[in-house]
């Protein structure tokens, strides 16, 4: 029956059809108007030329953070030597292609695809694909965090940046990723408002919200309120979804809560305030240069840095520069005190005076020994490679090491007080006590008449008592939240017992007994390597883990490596967004923005130009550029 239905017309027919249309749909064979008219397919391949300019000068722009409009975006392009010269930007000024020249100085052409309207749709095309590789790397790693965090523009306009923290299978090396996916114009900033805003953007972007597993933001009421917050009102719909707050804020709250004290709150103002005043002239600058170069010719620093109350590691490096060219500084403001202005000089006065008190120097150097332990830690929780393990860890070591210079106070105070006694002999001063009387109020007035023993309780004890207990009490929730996943690390497990109470919530967990098995061969399979080659971290264990053999812990690792731990991400966004929405164009749309800066952050993404030019030509255009 087979042989003889094998040679009926209709049959033979239908295989000449079938391979057509296979051959055809795997660009094979060309269109059949192509194959008929040659005149056409010369025309198309000549209109699809001319594309390929515009798309990558537009690439060439925004991979640069060019302008793409200048004052002026109609007219003609090239204009003649006897014509006067306008700004019409950069995407305007493109030459080098033959064809495309003759194009565009074809006036009677209306169609030469140009215009404004056609920049935004091959910016927000180009934009489209780098959404459509991230996204495809999301729903592939199978679970993810959202990160998100609010600001406002140039515009005025709040905006909200919207990233996300994944693992990405790399040649069997696990990596973890935190990316950007787009800017989103919020009208309210309330809780209920954002989390919808938050979900529908993934949803219609293509990711599954069900691998949700982690929500990083930052401490505002409106996100992690337990209520009405952001991360609430997600949780209510995805469980699973457990919301970390940003270690970097937790650790700035800390450390703005533990120098809050008067005398050094006073010495980081005093600081930043000198800082100021030297950068605002370019006289006083170079003067401090001067001194610097004399009295300190090996060190490679010329100037002061700006301080941040908010970004801590900016005063961390203040504090050291300031401390290491503090004569420079009080020799640039003793000149400037007699200087010929009064406003000048008056203020270099009062700074000197402030500068050379014995409160700011001692307060000056025990923040610049406590810091020096924690600005490790600031660059660590700024990074996306770190996991919510390894600052948990690196914290607990903090807390030590205070603890230690606590225990320890007298010893350690010494040394410090010697230190901030020798930077006041080389300026020709001395420590003094403060006035003291019989009641005082506003400040310390403890009645001893040793300086050393008046700042070791006036300043360091409070600082450090502070700091230890601010540091306990904002990551004890962090550490909570690693309580069920943290004995999955080989370099602990082989001491620690399965938490299975807390592992229930993972919907990908489906028989606990199950878990429990594969957990003791996990043991059993790290208990015959030497400590020193066991994993102390989640994205390293998930790379020495099985799938095959490991399927559950397999999953709970790459769940613990995706955890969020900080929302620098998105805050790196805004510094995008602040140079892409500038003041000279603080008109630009939502999608267009999204595509710029799409293009802009994941420069690493290639945008392949004939991808771009098919998806621009399946609408119907005024040139035909099907083929």
């Amino acid at each position: 029956m087979f042989t003889a239905h094998e040679k009926k017309n209709y049959h033979q027919e239908s295989l000449v059809i079938g391979n057509n249309l296979l051959k055809t749909s795997r660009d094979q064979n060309l269109d059949i108007r192509n194959i008929v008219d040659a005149v056409r397919k010369k025309q198309v391949e000549e209109n699809r030329e001319k594309l390929i300019p515009i798309v990558e000068t537009i690439k060439l722009c925004e991979r640069q953070e060019l302008a793409l409009r200048g004052t002026d975006d109609s007219g003609p392009i090239f204009v003649k030597s006897d014509e006067p010269v306008v700004n019409d930007g950069n995407f305007r000024n493109f030459s080098g292609d033959e064809k495309l020249i003759r194009h565009v100085e074809n006036v009677a052409l209306n169609a030469s695809y140009i215009s404004p309207n056609i920049q935004n749709q091959l910016i927000i095309i180009c934009g489209q694909i780098v959404q459509e590789q991230i996204v495809e790397n999301i729903n592939d790693a199978h679970v993810f965090s959202i990160l998100a965090d609010e600001t406002s523009d140039t515009s005025r306009q709040e905006q909200m940046s919207l990233c996300v923290r994944y693992t990405e299978n790399m040649g069997n090396i696990y990596v973890v990723k935190e990316d950007f996916l787009c800017f989103v114009h919020v009208e309210t900033t309330t809780g209920e408002y954002l989390a919808n805003t938050i979900v529908a953007t993934l949803q219609n972007l293509g990711i599954d919200c069900n691998n949700m597993i982690g929500q990083g933001y930052d401490g505002a009421a409106a996100m992690k309120g337990s209520f009405k917050g952001v991360q609430s009102v997600i949780k209510k719909t995805y469980p699973e979804a457990l919301y970390v707050h940003c270690c970097s804020h937790s650790l700035n709250l800390a450390l703005c809560h533990s120098c809050n004290l008067p005398a050094v709150r006073n010495c980081i103002g005093t600081a930043k305030s000198i800082a100021t005043f030297l950068k605002a002239s370019p006289r006083r600058t170079t003067k401090l240069q001067e001194y610097i170069k004399t009295l300190f010719p090996e060190t490679r620093w010329k100037t002061l840095t700006a301080m941040c109350e908010t970004r801590w590691v900016e005063n961390h490096h203040g504090l050291f520069r300031f401390k290491e060219i503090f004569s420079a500084i009080g020799e640039t403001l003793e000149d400037l005190s007699i200087d010929g202005d009064m406003d000048t000089s008056s203020k270099a006065s009062s700074f000197l005076k402030s500068m050379m008190a014995s409160e700011f120097v001692i307060s000056f150097c025990f923040l610049e020994s406590v810091f020096s332990y924690t600005i490790t830690l600031c660059k660590m929780l700024q990074s996306p490679l770190c996991d919510l393990v390894s600052s948990i860890d690196y914290i607990e070591n903090v807390v030590q090491i205070f603890e230690n210079f606590r225990t320890n106070i007298e010893a350690q105070f010494s040394i410090i007080f010697k230190t901030a006694k020798s930077i006041l002999d080389e300026v020709h001063e001395e420590i003094r006590i403060p006035r003291l009387t019989s009641v005082q109020r506003y400040r310390s007035n403890f009645q001893t008449n040793d300086p050393e023993q008046y700042f070791r309780i006036a300043v360091a004890i409070p600082v450090l008592d502070d700091f230890i207990g601010q540091l306990k009490s904002r990551f004890v929730d962090h550490k909570n939240i690693l309580s069920g996943l943290y004995c999955l690390l080989p370099s602990v497990c082989c001491d620690k017992s399965l938490d299975l109470e807390n592992l229930a919530m993972y919907k990908n967990i489906d028989d606990l007994s199950l878990l429990q098995n594969e957990y003791e061969l996990w043991k059993i399979c790290w208990s015959r390597r030497d400590e020193s080659d066991r994993p102390s971290c989640a994205i390293e264990a998930l790379g020495e883990c099985n799938a095959e053999l490991y399927p559950n812990i397999f999953m709970l690792l790459k769940i613990y490596a995706t955890l969020p731990v900080t929302i620098c991400t998105p805050e790196r966004s805004f510094s995008t967004l602040k140079r892409l929405k500038s003041y000279l164009r603080n008109s630009c749309g939502p999608d267009r923005l999204t595509g710029l800066a799409l293009m802009s952050i994941h420069r690493d993404i290639v945008i392949p130009t004939d991808k771009v030019i098919n998806i621009f030509v399946n609408k119907k255009r005024k040139l035909d550029f099907v083929l």
